[in-house]
């Protein structure tokens, strides 16, 4: 149970790393339309259609801005999955603990059980003496 507690929280540790860059991924991504956009219209001799190179920038950064949401969805997914896998293993080991009690005292009981019965059990002596 150790073991996969320490598992999870190394998956759960390596999603929130990987969503942090993933997320400043994004962040570039997005501004990359933007910056083109800028220096299109910041160009003093530009033509009329110079618009263009910016729509042709614009629309695969805007693409990728789109795909970095997505998978930082499902990496903020996969997070709470791991922190709920973490739950269950955690409720896990408490009942495999109780479980382990209960066993350790039925076998005390048994133990207990046993010896009173050595304890009652007439001997040969006792069955001769009667006979």
């Amino acid at each position: 149970m150790e073991k996969m507690d320490e598992a999870i929280d190394e998956i759960r540790k390596a999603m929130t790393e990987t969503a942090r860059i993933v997320k400043a991924i994004g962040e570039v991504a997005e501004q990359l339309p933007l910056n083109e956009t800028d220096e299109t219209v910041g160009a003093s001799e530009a033509p009329p259609d110079s618009s263009a190179p910016a729509d042709d920038a614009r629309t695969p950064a805007m693409e990728a801005a789109q795909a970095v949401r997505n998978t930082s969805a499902l990496m903020e997914e996969a997070t709470k999955n791991a922190q709920e896998g973490m739950a269950i293993a955690a409720e896990v080991a408490r009942i495999l603990e109780e479980i382990t009690a209960a066993a350790t005292k039925a076998n005390a009981l048994a133990a207990e059980i046993a010896a009173a019965t050595r304890k009652i059990e007439p001997t040969e002596q006792e069955f001769d003496d009667t006979g």
